[in-house]
């Protein structure tokens, strides 16, 4: 079974980003995000948040990954 990631998942690294107090940029450098605009771009669902990026937010905000994903799907072969 494989991962969805959530279609909002950028507006709920916002939600959480902004309850711990942290500003685009500091949280862009925990994720060890280029720029503090990718992750702006994330935040409005400009650029996807990627499994890759998942884990990182879920680390620098100390959150389940799963906070960002549906639950499991079943993988059609």
């Amino acid at each position: 079974m494989l991962p969805k990631i959530r279609e909002d998942a950028g507006l709920i690294l916002k939600k959480y980003r902004k309850e711990r107090g942290l500003s685009q940029t500091a949280l862009a450098i925990k994720m060890n995000l280029h720029s503090p605009q990718h992750l702006w771009n994330i935040e409005n669902e400009k650029n996807p948040l990627t499994i890759d990026r998942i884990e990182l937010a879920s680390k620098a905000l100390g959150v389940s990954p799963n906070v960002f994903l549906y639950k499991k799907v079943k993988q059609n072969i």
